[in-house]
């Protein structure tokens, strides 16, 4: 997660993000790191769905 107004520029997360095998990235227009403060509901209503979602099989994950 990254506020598109934070201090790591967001092409530099999508970089990280290609680089992270079963990834996912989520970048929230004007918004900082205070977004989690300010605006909770929104960063929640990203963060749990994730969070809950089934993990990727061991299968296939690198090195498994």
């Amino acid at each position: 997660m990254l506020g598109d107004h934070e201090g790591v520029r967001p092409e530099h997360a999508v970089e990280m993000f290609r680089m992270i095998p079963n990834s996912q990235l989520a970048v929230f227009p004007a918004s900082d790191y205070f977004l989690l403060f300010m605006n909770p509901d929104k960063v929640l209503g990203t963060l749990v769905p994730f969070l809950d979602a089934p993990r990727p099989e061991a299968s296939s994950r690198p090195g498994s």
